[in-house]
């Protein structure tokens, strides 16, 4: 992920009424724990032993065919290359913009992940309608990379966009950096 891009995941309200019984508006993330799996990770097919927002299985019970996202991902752009023959997983649209990656299971075809990246400064209105729409049509709210759960809303995600490590470095990566590297700026 590129320092300018901002990063989403479509989240069931269904699982988060299932595991919380109410709609959180913020998750638990365990940076140190994913540091760890990333350092000692030699398979990166392995699971974390670790739970967080970010290691739920949030689509597991999904009924959502992977045909019902595509036309909508299509949307992001044409399929990418080093995807098209991969069993499961499908990123469309350009990885230095923005682009949505699709998991699904390999025989089945039942969907089992959904997010997207949106490069901050090419922002416009189409791939805002495309996010929201998406969203709205599988009944998701949106989490982003601090684990925090809000509604499928542009004024929302305009205002969550404008408030993260992706505008602070757009706006003045000197700066941005400096911040970062004193602690001011925390990882997203």
């Amino acid at each position: 992920m590129a320092l300018y891009q901002y990063t989403l995941f479509f989240i069931p309200k269904v699982a988060l009424l299932g595991r919380y019984g109410e709609l959180p508006v913020q998750l638990e993330h365990n940076a140190e724990a994913w540091k760890e799996y990333w350092e000692q990770t030699k398979d990166f097919e392995d699971e974390p032993e670790f739970e967080d927002a970010f290691s739920i299985a949030w689509w597991k019970g999904s009924t959502i065919h992977v045909d019902e996202v595509l036309p909508f991902a299509e949307k992001f752009g044409g399929v990418q290359d080093w995807t098209k023959n991969s069993e499961g997983f499908r990123k469309y649209g350009e990885s230095s913009t923005h682009d949505i990656t699709v998991g699904y299971h390999e025989i089945t075809r039942i969907l089992e992940d959904l997010s997207c990246r949106l490069d901050i400064g090419q922002l416009n209105e189409s791939i805002l309608k495309t996010v929201i729409e998406i969203a709205l049509t599988f009944d998701c709210l949106l989490m982003n990379s601090k684990a925090e759960v809000f509604e499928a809303d542009v004024n929302e995600l305009l205002k969550r966009i404008k408030d993260s490590n992706a505008a602070r470095f757009m706006q003045d990566p000197n700066q941005f950096f400096d911040d970062f590297s004193s602690g001011k700026v925390e990882p997203e």
